[in-house]
């Protein structure tokens, strides 16, 4: 009997844990979409390039392996997560905007999840970033009623 309640209580703990991971990638998923509605702002008031959206890179460094980006993304942009391969060197000497998810704040009810625009570039074996040209910030409280996150805010910082 206590084998059955110990394997209940397992199956039970992983399913909790599974929901928790999908729910995160969607946050993740959604703050990507609102820095990209920023991005699509700027370009609307000619401040930045319109070209600037035909491929979107994405630094996968503060994300999980198994990180996926949503249907509704992956059909409205041509999103790739960085990999020198898929560039030339003169790109890369030249640098490359590319998306970075900054790490996650989460203070009490509240999880702050920032998406930065960096410029990357390599000069032989060496790597350049630069930081701070448009950033997003999505703020996220914890609904008890609704048992679910709920954005509040977003914010932009740079451009």
């Amino acid at each position: 009997m206590r084998i059955i309640i110990a394997l209940f209580i397992f199956f039970l703990s992983i399913k909790g844990f599974s929901q928790s991971g999908n729910e995160i990638q969607d946050l993740i998923n959604s703050s990507i979409e609102n820095h990209l509605a920023s991005i699509e702002k700027l370009i609307e008031k000619k401040a930045i390039a319109v070209d600037c959206l035909d491929r979107i890179t994405i630094m996968n460094n503060n994300m999980a392996d198994s990180f996926k980006f949503s249907e509704k993304l992956q059909k409205k942009y041509n999103l790739i997560f960085l990999n020198y391969q898929n560039f030339s060197r003169s790109d890369l000497r030249k640098g490359i905007t590319t998306l970075q998810l900054y790490p996650v704040v989460l203070k009490g009810d509240t999880m702050l999840i920032t998406i930065g625009n960096v410029g990357f570039s390599k000069k032989g074996k060496k790597t350049f970033l630069s930081y701070g040209s448009l950033d997003t910030t999505s703020k996220y409280t914890y609904s008890c009623d609704m048992k679910q996150w709920v954005l509040v805010k977003i914010e932009e910082k740079g451009l």
